[in-house]
């Protein structure tokens, strides 16, 4: 049996590998160097001072807004196609197109699995594959008394493992007897 050696194709040319070892000596002689400088004596009697000093750091925090309130009739001038797309217009609110004809809120960037989605106290859950029935996407901004956004950090009193929430309250009907 032939035993085979690989030689990279950059390294098959004779001069290719004088310049390799070439670039090998100039990397070794900063270390040759160090080596043969005499090594730096500590002063016998250094001694270090403590320094007491007392630092105060201050910072603000940006005010972002944690709750929007929208009413119906906000919703209803500048009304879209449903409801998420009436709402990418707020401050701090998107929409991302999850099927043809609808669209997805999001809060802050949040994914749609963080934010809780409640039309008149219900969780709302989004339909079909790959999403494309959106949380909202069958409630009319015609029919919206008014939109409670929650921005967060935590909206764990409206839906377990929110992050943020969006409820919206539609029209209630009175019923007569």
């Amino acid at each position: 049996m032939k035993s085979q050696t690989f030689v990279y194709p950059l390294l098959r040319s004779k001069r290719a590998r004088s310049k390799l070892w070439a670039l090998g000596l100039l990397a070794a002689i900063p270390v040759a160097l160090a080596a043969q400088e005499d090594p730096v004596e500590p002063e016998e009697s250094a001694e270090l001072e403590t320094i007491e000093q007392e630092i105060t750091v201050t910072a603000t925090l940006p005010e972002l807004a944690t709750e929007l309130v929208i009413s119906g009739r906000d919703l209803s001038a500048g009304a879209g196609v449903d409801l998420a797309e009436s709402l990418r217009e707020r401050p701090g609110l998107s929409a991302v197109r999850r099927g043809p004809i609808n669209l997805e809120a999001s809060v802050r960037g949040l994914q749609e699995t963080q934010v809780a989605m409640l039309v008149d106290g219900t969780r709302t859950f989004a339909a079909g594959p790959a999403r494309m029935d959106s949380d909202l996407s069958h409630v009319s901004p015609h029919a919206v008394n008014h939109v409670r956004v929650v921005k967060g950090p935590f909206a764990l009193t409206w839906a377990a493992g929110a992050l943020s929430a969006i409820q919206v309250e539609t029209h209630q009907g009175a019923f007569t007897e």
